[in-house]
């Protein structure tokens, strides 16, 4: 029966596996957008003194996932405490083929239930 008048609209239904999957892709799409738009700027910035370009696209894909993005000098990007939802394919990708870098995850010390990722630059 259709809700009275002036009654609330019902939530919308939880998203599918589907539409999960959409959603990732999409972001991982507008990441690697933004990613070619960063290293077209950075081109004309000193390598030695910045961060690579697609730095800042891991960190937003770990804020994205609900993770602590943090800046060392020893890492590319490191990632704590993400969700692992659809897995890390488009950090992994990012890390080495866009960045030559070397990717590993595991899960957080804290909460097993997320998980703790880092790219490394290769030597």
């Amino acid at each position: 029966p259709p809700p009275p008048a002036g009654a609330p609209a019902p939530p919308p239904p939880p998203p599918t596996l589907q539409e999960d999957a959409m959603k990732t892709f999409r972001l991982g799409l507008a990441a690697l957008a933004t990613f070619t738009f960063a290293a077209g700027a950075a081109g004309q910035a000193d390598a030695a003194e910045a961060r690579p370009a697609g730095a800042p696209v891991l960190d937003l894909l770990c804020r994205a996932k609900g993770g602590a993005a943090y800046n060392t000098p020893m890492t590319i990007a490191r990632c704590q405490e993400a969700r692992p939802g659809l897995g890390f394919a488009i950090e992994r990708l990012i890390c080495t083929d866009l960045l030559d870098g070397t990717f590993a995850s595991g899960p957080s010390h804290g909460r097993p239930t997320r998980t703790t990722w880092v790219c490394i630059a290769n030597a």
